[in-house]
């Protein structure tokens, strides 16, 4: 045999870069594929990578899927068959596609084998290969013509004999051919893929094949191969609760699929339903309902079948062929990732006109908010209910249906025990808001307006009254255009008043048609004319197919909105006092449920969004006293309650009036209410509210908002706060008024405080909340400071949100009721202001600080503002300087600053910083005031001291000198105390001396009356002329030091006037003299201090 003269390499042309994928639970099958060594051609390293090039590559031209059902097993043996094509010059050997999705099958056996260029399989052993018999015939392939290894001159593989014909005359069967020619199918990254082959080689003939015929060069790059797979399918669901469901996973860009998969017999039924249903066969068998997704529509063929009647949603164009034992589904499908076939017994339709099969669900979770707007009128009943909002959120879990429909429906129903449900008079609000989730298709109201009796939950969805229908009314019939013939059994039959029945009088079925579409139209008008009452159930249309395809693990959400009228039944007059206040009238909460649910569970929460501030919404529990469950809700509050809670709506201002006795002794009726006068009204108007006022019509009525969403005004008033072991105040209070936004869509107020963000990190104040309060009534508030937040949390964090510049201090949270209006009062303060100090001679902690710059911390709210107004407070002693604001008017008054800013965009950023220091005047006009106060203080003490002296006997003054000691020495003047004398003597001072020496003459004035001890003083002369130009030398001796009390008397002895007294009388003299000795004594301690 001769070699080979090349192999088809693929080295020439660089790999496109492989885009990996994780498989968690399959390993990667990179080392699974050996690289071949034989035959003498190189080729590439074998990878489950799959390239953004392979992924969109269709190499699957045909697809042909055969299969068999057996009865009691858990799934399907179903075996594919792959036409495939590989363009040469886009894919590399040795490389992955993907063919289709995994999902849910097992790969049991899989076989690969090439074809030649005109789609004839080379050679192969039908013993050997029986799949790839199967796939030749179901692919429709001419039979083999040639071996594959004479046509591209290979080898033979070893331990083959290279005769066909062994000794005894039979036809020894090929063998196999190696995987690197033919390529594996393998499971990869969660797909059934193609492991290309790792060698193309090249036909010998292919230069003389060229010349011979004409063909396209696309033509010969091409490589083509059958694979057979032969795969087992689980069902993904099984009666009771789900038809039989089988899902098989298809490539989805192939153009050519067929399908043949033969069923097992249906079971025996009786004949009355049989007979029922119009659905048996020729020879008695009993059909099954089969859909598949898509649908497969059956080729021409002459063989005997019988056509399943088509429903509404309940089957599809598929079509079903006899088979021996059984039923077969064949023909052709459009190209689909999977296909989905359905079957099951035929299903009893009895049930609502609609066409639709019912959902039955295992557990339903729902939410389901009231919100209670007041009380209204209902003009048609002539009663007076109570007007709810409810909002009704529901997770359907474990939806099923054991018919073979996809398009489902799902009851709900709002019920009200004991009370009746109306639309309000606005025909904007009489309808019902519905959506959904995954699989959500649309809703439809059914039932009849003018039925009495509401439905009831069943457990069984194809009971005799079932979603609220009676088993006497029968599903509207349509005819099906794709029947092919129509049987006369099945038209309707004459009526009984009727005398002949002709064919010819009968409509025709385009006039049918048209009878039937002006009927729909006819009746959906008047439905939109006159809508049903809110008590019928609604119905959500569903596909069941668009949900997870396990069975009892699916689910499906939707929500139901709208506002009705709850009408409370009439409970006789027992409940009408005499007083002529009666009780207010109770209603129970209206509850949405899922019909066909078998385990529900429904959460309420009752809320007063009632726009009356002053009127108050009382919500009683079915269990308990009535008396210990009762609570009193405000506007804005909820409360969750249990199942069958009744609500009550009581107005604030209420009249109590005195019966009217009659002429009897009897107490009449109430009379009407009149119109109250004038004086009625003031007398209201001085005692009641404005709310209140427009609650009882007596007032005008809060507008609604028709605006934008903004608090109008807001007013901040700051109070500094003096600490009496400061100079400076490092704490403030801030009260902020203002409204509550209307109508807002959440019940939470919000605002922040936040600083400049400088870039300097100081120690951030402490703001503490005092209180919020709604009109006067405390609220719940919530705050988070700076540093709270967790360092995982994803997102910008708390103190840099909101915006750029500014770094938030705190955040705070009021519930303030979604209804708006209310005044709000918000107080807190701010301590541990600590501003920079600016006085360059402040040294220590402990040095009063005497002027100090700190920022004033406003609130930043969520929403628009449209004005804010800020006042700040005057602190006597302290002024107000450098202010420094974004503000666009500020004024100086005389209680201390005012600023103001207009149409502030939502979270502004309000920034105040000033300087607090001690007012300068004020420190002049406290020094002179302290001065004054000295001076007087020692003025009158001169002057008691005079007053005193005044009365002291002459004796007792004489006593007080003979105690004292003798005077110190003074200048220039030697003191002998032994030459002592007790003739006085009169002296000069030493600072009053002249220049000539001192000389003593002897006073003319008597002895005794000299109460002061003399002093004799002796002057030492120079000797001779030298020592006269020398001051005089004075000897001084001394014993003791007198005190310095004695010495300011004896100075106040010795001092004289600087000018000359007239006469006056005796009396006059020695008071004289006693003030200057008061004086002379002031003067010393004054000398001896501060000199």
């Amino acid at each position: 045999m001769p070699t080979p003269s090349s192999s088809y390499q693929r080295h020439s042309r660089p790999n496109s870069p492989p885009v990996e994928y994780t498989t968690p639970l399959r390993s990667r099958l990179s080392g699974v594929l050996a690289t071949p060594g034989a035959g003498g051609a190189s080729s590439s390293t074998p990878t489950t990578a799959y390239s953004a090039q392979n992924q969109k590559t269709n190499v699957v031209t045909r697809v042909a899927i055969e299969g068999k059902a057996v009865d009691g097993e858990d799934g399907v043996g179903i075996k594919m068959y792959l036409k495939i094509s590989l363009p040469l010059d886009s894919v590399t050997p040795g490389s992955s596609i993907p063919l289709f999705a995994e999902e849910n099958v097992k790969i049991l056996d899989s076989q690969v084998h090439p074809l030649d260029p005109d789609s004839v399989p080379y050679e192969f052993s039908a013993e050997l290969s029986p799949l790839l018999h199967h796939a030749q015939r179901a692919l429709s392939l001419h039979g083999p013509q040639q071996d594959y290894h004479s046509a591209f001159g290979l080898s033979p593989p070893a331990g083959v004999a290279s005769s066909r014909i062994n000794g005894s005359g039979r036809r020894q069967p090929v063998a196999p051919l190696d995987d690197k020619y033919t390529g594996q199918i393998l499971v990869s990254l969660y797909n059934i893929a193609y492991v290309l082959p790792k060698v193309f080689p090249v036909r010998l003939d292919s230069g003389r094949t060229s010349s011979l015929r004409r063909s396209s060069i696309a033509a010969e790059r091409m490589a083509h191969f059958m694979a057979a797979i032969d795969l087992w399918v689980p069902y993904l669901g099984r009666p009771p609760r789900s038809p039989f469901l089988l899902s098989i996973p298809t490539p989805p860009r192939c153009l050519s699929n067929t399908i043949r998969l033969r069923l097992f017999a249906p079971p025996s039924v009786s004949s009355s339903v049989a007979s029922l249903e119009s659905r048996s066969t020729d020879d008695g068998n009993y059909s099954w309902d089969l859909r598949s997704d898509p649908s497969v529509t059956r080729k021409p063929s002459a063989g005997r079948h019988a056509r399943l009647p088509r429903g509404e949603d309940d089957s599809s164009d598929s079509d079903v062929v006899d088979a021996a034992g059984g039923m077969q589904l064949q023909g052709a499908f459009r190209p689909s990732d999977r296909i989905r076939i359905r079957w099951a017994k035929p299903q009893v339709t009895i049930g609502p006109p609609d066409g639709l099969r019912r959902a039955g669900v295992d557990d339903v979770k729902g939410e389901m908010s009231v919100f209670v707007l007041g009380k209204r009128w209902d003009v048609e009943r002539k009663r007076e209910g109570i007007a709810i909002l409810v909002d009704y959120k529901a997770s359907c879990k474990g939806l099923f249906s054991p018919s073979v429909a996809t398009m489902l429906g799902l009851d709900v129903s709002l019920e009200a025990q004991g009370s009746d449900l109306a639309w309000l008079p606005d025909p904007e609000t009489n309808k019902w808001d519905v959506g959904g989730g995954t699989g959500y298709t649309g809703f439809e109201v059914v039932g009849s307006p003018t039925r009495s009796k509401a439905p009831s939950r069943h457990d069984s969805i194809d009971s005799t009254y079932s979603n609220g229908f009676i088993s006497g009314e029968r599903p509207i019939s349509r005819a099906s255009s794709a029947s092919s013939s129509a049987s006369l059994l099945r038209g309707p039959l004459p009526t009984m008043n009727v005398p002949e029945y002709s064919f010819e009088g009968a409509p025709s079925e385009s006039q049918s048609t048209s009878l039937d579409s002006s009927l729909v139209a006819s009746s959906l008008a008047s439905s939109e004319v006159m809508p049903r009452p809110p008590g019928v159930p609604i119905t959500v249309h569903l596909d069941i197919d668009k949900l997870t395809t396990l069975v009892g693990k699916n689910s499906f959400t939707f929500s139901i909105k709208g506002t009705v009228l709850v009408l409370p039944r009439s409970r006789g007059e027992e409940n009408t006092s005499l007083d002529g206040q009666a009780d207010p009238e109770t209603v129970v909460v209206p509850q949405f449920g899922v019909i066909t649910a078998q385990k529900e569970e429904v959460t309420v929460l009752v809320r007063n969004d009632m726009d009356a501030g002053s009127a108050t919404l009382e919500v009683m529990n079915a269990s308990g006293p009535e008396s210990r469950s009762k609570k009193v809700l405000q506007r804005g509050d909820y409360v969750k309650c249990q199942e069958r809670a009744r609500i009550a709506v009581r107005s604030g201002v209420a009249f109590v009036s005195t019966p009217t006795m009659g002429p009897n002794g009897k107490p009449l009726p109430p009379s009407r209410p009149r119109t109250p006068t004038s004086r009625e009204r003031e007398r209201l108007g001085s005692g009641t509210g404005t709310k209140a006022l427009a609650v009882l019509g007596m007032g005008p009525a809060r507008p609604k908002r028709d605006g934008t969403l903004m608090i109008p005004t807001v007013r901040a008033e700051v109070t500094p706060l003096c600490n009496d072991g400061r100079s400076v105040p490092n704490s403030y209070a801030v009260r902020v008024f203002l409204a509550a936004p209307a109508e807002a869509d959440s019940d939470w107020l919000e605002f922040g405080l936040a600083k400049q963000d400088d870039g300097v990190v100081p120690a951030p104040p402490k703001v503490d909340i005092v209180g919020v309060s709604v009109d006067d009534v405390p609220v719940l508030y919530e705050t988070r400071v700076k540093g709270e937040t967790s360092q995982a949390q994803v997102g910008l964090p708390f103190e840099k949100m909101g915006g750029t510049g500014q770094e938030w201090v705190s955040w705070v949270r009021m519930r303030v009721g979604a209804a708006g209006g209310g005044r709000i009062v918000v107080d807190y303060v701010v301590k541990d202001v600590d501003g920079a100090p600016l006085d360059a001679k402040g040294k220590g902690k402990m040095k009063a600080r005497e002027r100090t710059r700190f920022d004033l911390y406003l609130p930043t709210f969520s929403l628009p503002v449209g004005r804010l107004e800020v006042n700040i407070d005057a602190v006597p002693g302290f002024e107000l300087s450098n202010l420094r604001s974004n503000f666009s008017h500020q004024q100086e008054i005389p209680s201390g600053r005012k600023l103001f800013h207009y149409s502030l965009p939502a979270l502004f950023y309000p920034h105040i910083s000033l300087d607090l220091s001690r007012d300068r005047r004020y420190s002049n006009v406290a020094m002179f005031a302290s001065m004054l106060l000295a001076s007087t203080v020692v003025l009158l003490f001169a002057m008691l001291y005079i007053g005193r002296a005044n009365t002291l006997a002459p004796n007792a003054i004489e006593y007080v000198y003979a105690t004292l000691d003798p005077p110190p020495p003074l200048s220039g003047v030697a003191y002998d105390p032994d030459s002592a004398s007790t003739n006085s003597a009169a002296f000069q001072w030493p600072w009053y001396r002249d220049d000539a020496p001192p000389h003593s003459t002897p006073p003319e004035t008597e002895p005794e009356t000299d109460i002061y001890p003399s002093v004799t003083m002796e002057d030492s002369q120079p000797a001779d002329a030298a020592s006269s130009l020398r001051s005089p030398i004075t000897t001084v001796t001394t014993t003791s030091a007198p005190g310095s009390f004695a010495v300011a008397l004896r100075y106040a002895d010795h001092w004289r006037w600087g000018w000359d007294w007239p006469v006056m009388p005796e009396s006059v003299n020695r008071l004289a003299e006693r003030a200057k000795h008061v004086a002379g004594v002031l003067w010393g301690w004054f000398l001896l201090a501060y000199v």
